[in-house]
């Protein structure tokens, strides 16, 4: 998973683009991520709070998790 290693590291560095596709894979499992929601509202947190055009599809997918109960932590900031 080289790939998503260089995905990884663009995200800790701020690509708003990378950091929406850890939250992805981390949503939904894919790119050989295991599914892991506390993850996946992290990196769409870090996009959502950068300056960046696609903040409030950050935002959206936030919730979507959240009104799908798979967190139960909705007012924590991650």
């Amino acid at each position: 998973m080289y790939a998503m290693q260089l995905i990884c590291t663009a995200a800790i560095l701020g690509s708003e683009h990378a950091c929406e596709q850890m939250g992805h894979s981390y949503a939904n499992g894919d790119d050989g991520m295991k599914q892991n929601d506390e993850q996946a509202l992290f990196w769409y947190t870090k996009m959502g709070t950068a300056q960046h055009k696609d903040a409030v599809s950050a935002s959206r997918r936030r919730a979507e998790i959240y009104f799908e109960n798979r967190s139960q932590r909705p007012d924590q900031d991650l």
